[in-house]
């Protein structure tokens, strides 16, 4: 899969469950929206088990992860409110619009 492709993908997947977060108000449902579309970790993650697509040797990826070599930015199931979930996820969906408008 093309680049722009699974960060369109990416970014669709990531915008509902964003919307859907922002709903629900029970803090168990959020982490369960997050584990059941694969969006509680990194976009690594997300793209391997929603549209098997491999990104974790990336260079465009890579470029981007903390400074632990993880994830970009904090990741979500790490986050200890409903505001620092809904941060990362606007986070990893700025980000991949940014690189997104690079592609080709």
């Amino acid at each position: 899969m093309k680049k722009k492709e699974i960060l369109t993908k990416l970014i669709r997947k990531y915008t509902l469950v964003l919307r859907e977060i922002k709903n629900v108000r029970i803090y168990r449902k959020i982490y369960q929206i997050l584990s059941d579309n694969n969006c509680h970790v990194g976009i690594c993650c997300a793209a391997e088990y929603n549209f098997s697509t491999w990104l974790y040797s990336k260079v465009w990826v890579n470029k981007e992860k903390d400074e632990q070599g993880m994830y970009w930015y904090k990741c979500p199931f790490q986050a200890d409110t409903k505001k620092e979930i809904i941060e990362c996820l606007e986070y990893r969906i700025n980000k991949m619009k940014e690189i997104l408008k690079t592609c080709k």
